[in-house]
């Protein structure tokens, strides 16, 4: 989420685009063989549990749909940011 323009901008895709997508940035294959993990909670990943994409130390890496792990990545993004 951002600010752009004076409006709220929330950067979300569909699910039914997450293939394309998650190929293109090349992390498909680290997905569906689980070799991906949550950043927040260490969870190993899937489509299926996959909650979020986030920017970290110069690598796209992922965090699970758990409300608390997206919440921590929101508020890391955010320390990171300022």
């Amino acid at each position: 989420m951002s600010i752009e323009n004076g409006k709220v901008v929330i950067h979300a895709f569909h699910e039914d685009d997450m293939e394309h997508l998650f190929k293109k940035l090349g992390i498909w294959g680290k997905l569906v063989a689980g070799e991906m993990n949550c950043l927040i909670c260490g969870d190993m990943l899937s489509p299926e549990n996959f909650g979020a994409l986030v920017p970290h130390e110069g690598k796209v890496c992922g965090v699970c749909g758990k409300l608390h792990c997206i919440y921590e990545a929101q508020r890391m993004k955010r320390e990171e940011d300022n």
